[in-house]
């Protein structure tokens, strides 16, 4: 899995989707991150926010735990979008294995956003969504798309 410091921007979806996606939970074997205590509203929340609701053109597969004693035993794949405070933040599904099994403790405004998040099968969540970067993020997707087809 790809390695990004928390809050850093994210290129997965390229240079111009970086500009609003900022990444947390990209957790990487021999990278320190932050453990401690996490409100268990936050781990539970995010078990309700569905995998990023807009089609991706890209797929990186299914991703495996790096960080796991002796070997992966944690694999999922997709990314969590949770609109923030003028940014989407970009989390990958495995976020929830990292913060029960390895105590990861995600970035207090993330976890804020987690809290606010409105449901993603909502309008308000959409909204949300467009109102923080999304639609940068959806202009970024379809440069990735077209150029996937040409």
């Amino acid at each position: 899995m790809t390695w990004y410091e928390d809050l850093s921007p994210c290129d997965w979806y390229g240079a111009s989707a970086a500009k609003v996606l900022r990444a947390v939970g990209w957790l990487g074997e021999g990278r320190p991150f932050p453990t401690g205590d996490v409100d268990r509203e936050v781990y539970e929340r995010l078990s309700t926010i569905p995998p990023f609701p807009f089609p991706l053109p890209v797929c990186a597969g299914v991703h495996v735990c790096e960080v796991c004693r002796f070997e992966g035993e944690a694999a999922d794949n997709g990314e969590h979008i949770i609109p923030g405070n003028g940014v989407l933040f970009i989390a990958p599904r495995m976020i929830r294995h990292y913060m029960n099994a390895h105590w990861y403790q995600p970035p207090q405004e993330f976890c804020r956003a987690v809290l606010e998040c409105p449901g993603a099968e909502t309008m308000d969540y959409k909204r949300a969504v467009l109102d923080n970067g999304g639609r940068a993020l959806i202009a970024a997707l379809k440069e990735l798309q077209q150029a996937a087809e040409g």
